[in-house]
Parts: structure tokens; C-alpha cells; sequence
């Protein structure tokens, strides 16, 4: 869904890599996208060395592995535009010092979408979420997006804005991975990180108030260009 929803936004050219053990299930549900597979950290690498890439979206759809930590630690070394979302934070969190570590000598846009469970095991929390966004942006030199029917977009240089046309009915499962492909589609456009990610937080929300009660993932990613369409003619 991730996919769909970058290639609905506006990307070029969507590819998804993906270990050769799951192909076959991911066979079934690609359209558009390219599929590429990998056996190992020395594969993925060769592989995507071979790609003109300059946007990655990380941790949709994959489990907790050793191998997704290592290919975590490889993108977050390359001058790549990363969204990172899901499994992602489960990575960092098992090794926080090295890959804040990385995260900070970063020079291209990364985006991070946790929700609450996800944000506090990043981050400090308080009764200040405000805040609390703005020091998570700071301490990982990302842009945040903390989700949740009061979404906060933090930067590191300490800009803030609070997304007020949130709906209750995003909160569905995919959900999440169809506004990381969004944010993620935007920068692979080379719209600025920020842009990027405040456009992929209102269109997400659009399409969720557009669709109301009962909406699927997949219900998102059709309702995206009707979304931009009203705002391109509105314009």
C-alpha cells in the first residue's frame, strides 16, 4: 500500500525489494511497481547499488530480523531521502546509540511516522507533546511526524505545526504505510522534506474525512488523486 500510495502521489517510478522467501506473496498484490529480491545483506546491497534511487520508504510490511537492522544501518549511510515507519522504530530501539548516531550525520531528508506506543520508545514523554516532537526532531535530526488525532510535525531547526483535519477512521490497519508512501512520493519528486511530509499529512487526512466510517487502506490509496485534484483546482 506504501507503494501505491508514493506512485499515486506523483513517483516516477516505484520498486519494491524484497526478500526472495516472499516473493510469491507479494506477486499477488503488486501493480505497477517493480519488484526486485535479494538473499542476503551482500545481495541487497549489489542490488540496490544498481538502482537510480533517491528515496527510500523503510519498514512497512517486514519483521524484526537481524538482516533488517543491518539494511537499516546501510540506507541510513547513503544520500537518500529515508521515510522511516513500523518496524523501523523496533530496530532503532534495540540499538538507540548507534543509529541516533547515524541518524545525526545524516545530510538528506529523514522523515520518522510513529505513533504514540511507537514515539515512547524513542523518545521522552511528557504532558507536552508539542515539545516533546520538537526535542525527538533535535535528537534524531529527522522530521516527526507524531501521529494521532492531534498529528505534531516537528523539524530539527525547531519548527512546528500541528495538523488539526485529523479523522477518526484512520485509524485502521495500512493506514500508517499509506501516509509514509505519500511523504515518501512527494520527496522522491524532490519537494523539500517538510513540504513533503505536510502534504502527506493533509491529503492522508482528506482522504480519510473524504471516505468516512468503514474505509480500508485500499480505500486510501483510490482516494488520493480525486484528493489532489480538488486541491490542484482549487489553486
Amino acid at each position: 500500500s506504501s507503494t501505491q500510495s508514493a506512485l499515486r502521489a506523483g513517483a516516477g517510478l516505484c520498486k519494491l525489494i524484497v526478500n526472495e522467501k516472499y516473493v510469491n506473496f507479494y506477486k499477488l498484490h503488486i501493480m505497477e511497481e517493480m519488484i526486485l529480491t535479494y538473499k542476503n545483506i551482500k545481495d541487497f546491497i549489489s542490488t540496490f547499488e544498481n538502482q537510480k534511487c533517491n528515496t527510500v520508504v523503510f519498514g512497512c510490511g517486514i519483521e524484526n530480523k537481524a538482516i533488517n537492522k543491518r539494511i537499516l544501518t546501510f540506507l541510513l549511510t547513503k544520500k537518500i531521502n529515508l521515510v522511516l515507519d513500523a518496524i523501523s522504530f523496533s530496530l532503532i530501539h534495540e540499538s538507540k546509540n548507534e543509529f541516533f548516531d547515524l541518524l545525526s550525520h545524516r545530510t538528506e531528508t529523514t522523515v520518522m511516522t510513529p505513533h504514540a506506543g511507537e514515539f515512547k520508545r524513542l523518545f521522552k514523554i511528557s504532558n507536552n507533546k508539542i515539545n516533546d516532537c520538537l526535542n525527538a526532531a533535535k535528537k534524531s535530526n529527522s522530521i516527526i511526524v507524531y501521529k494521532g488525532n492531534d498529528t505534531v510535525i516537528g523539524t530539527p531547526e525547531g519548527l512546528c505545526f500541528i495538523h488539526k483535519e485529523s479523522s477518526p477512521y484512520l485509524a485502521t490497519a495500512g493506514s500508517g504505510d499509506i501516509l509514509a508512501g505519500l511523504i515518501g512520493g512527494f520527496l522522491a519528486q524532490k519537494i523539500d522534506g517538510l513540504t513533503a511530509t505536510r502534504l502527506g499529512c493533509y491529503i492522508h487526512s482528506r482522504c480519510g474525512k473524504n471516505l468516512g466510517a468503514g474505509l480500508t487502506a485500499g480505500d486510501l490509496v483510490k482516494e488520493i488523486p480525486s484528493v489532489i485534484k480538488t486541491m490542484i483546482d482549487h489553486n
